[in-house]
Parts: C-alpha cells; structure tokens; sequence
C-alpha cells in the first residue's frame, strides 16, 4: 500500500524541518517504502520554501511544491496531483494530530472507506484546546448540518486520509483553495454517495516561538457563513 502525506505550510519556517523529519521517521516506520511526504508551500513570506526545498533533498521519498498562491485547499490539491497513492492523507505542519490518529485515519481507507476524517467532538477524542475553539467548531458543524444537511461533526480538523479514487473524482470539483476547502471537500463527498468515516483522534492546539495561527475566529466565521450559503446553491 502507498500512503502519501500532505502537509500544506503558508509561513511555517519556523517548525517545518522538525516536523517534516518526525513525519518523514514516522511514516518509513509504519509504511515501509510505501510512503512519501509532500511539503505543499503557499504564498509564504518566509522562508518556507528554501526549508520544504531542503527537505525534499534530505528526506527520502519527499518531494516539495511551492507555488505564490497561498490558501490551504490549493496547497491539498496540487500536492495530492503531484504523487500516486493509494491513501492520502493530510496532516497540519504543527502535527497536532498525533500519529496513532493518522495511522487510524489510514486504516478505516485502506479498509474501504473513502474519506476518513479526524473528529475532535466524537466520545473517545482527547483534547487539549481552548473552550472558544471547541465552541467555534461545535456551532460551525450545526450551521454546516443547517445548511447542507452535512453530518460530519468536525468539518475542520486538519487530519483527513482520502482514497485515489477521491482525489481523480472529488478534488478537481472542489473550488475553494483557502480554508473553506474541507467543508466544500466533505459536502461533495457527501453529494456523491461517498462513504465517509468520522474518527476520534488526539489533538494537541500547539504553538511555536515565530508561529502564528492562520485561523482567526471571527474573520474566518463570517466569511464561512457566507461561503455555506453559496456552496448550498451551487449543490442545488
């Protein structure tokens, strides 16, 4: 089995070679030579790029996508493109996921379910986040459920695993390239009959010193709220 990780990094310079390494260790261990790494670079302003580049020629089976435009689905997409596998499987530069959550994540797809999703809200999820995300993530998934009939319980947790067959049927539909990219992502899935398995996982919200989030709560909210509606037109 070939299992291809994703790691999408906008602005990431300051954890990307550490955690690139972890995964890279982590995925030889439990894949064999079955595994590769993409480090999908977007629009950084730092040094990013030169890190996912240098990566690429220290780590076995790594390959780094750069590319000026920034956003978190285009980053997924060009990425999933660039390499065959039979699983895919998208992981946050931070790793706040933890590894025994991906290798589930993997597992429930090369058992036969087309998407896995990592969830936050399942019974059985240890977390370690602060109650206003817990919060933003709860209310997000009723608005999503309100407006798409979606039942997915955490649209926006950054560990998803996904079949070829998704990425040659679903990807190249999915329009968004910025964070809305996993709601549109999963309601497509859903649109079309795909069997989609939710996950409990293990989630650590972690910070570094030069990092800063992407997400921003408020700003993010509205836009997504907006972004619902449009994309509930659009899938009649």
């Amino acid at each position: 089995m070939r299992v291809a990780a994703i790691i999408p990094a906008h602005d990431e310079a300051a954890i990307l070679e550490r955690n690139a390494k972890r995964v890279s260790w982590w995925g030889r261990e439990a894949y064999g030579d079955g595994f590769s790494l993409v480090l999908s670079e977007n629009g950084s302003t730092d040094s990013t790029a030169w890190v996912a580049r240098l990566m690429e020629k220290l780590l076995p089976e790594t390959l780094a996508v750069t590319s000026h435009a920034p956003g978190k689905g285009g980053a997924v997409k060009r990425a999933a493109a660039a390499v065959e596998a039979d699983v895919y499987l998208m992981m946050d530069a931070d790793l706040s996921a933890d590894f025994a959550s991906a290798e589930a994540l993997v597992r429930a797809v090369e058992a036969g379910a087309d998407a896995a999703v990592g969830s936050r809200r399942l019974e059985g999820a240890v977390v370690e986040r602060p109650f206003v995300r817990r919060l933003a993530t709860a209310v997000y998934a009723l608005a999503a459920r309100l407006a798409l009939g979606l039942r997915v319980r955490d649209l926006q947790c950054g560990c998803k695993a996904f079949s070829r067959r998704v990425r040659d049927e679903v990807l190249p539909r999915v329009k968004d390239d910025g964070f809305f990219f996993d709601t549109e992502f999963l309601a497509r899935l859903a649109r079309g009959g795909f069997r989609i398995e939710e996950i409990p996982v293990r989630w650590t919200d972690r910070s570094a010193p030069g990092r800063v989030s992407k997400v921003r709560l408020l700003p993010n909210g509205i836009d997504f709220l907006k972004k619902l509606a449009s994309l509930r037109k659009d899938l009649g």
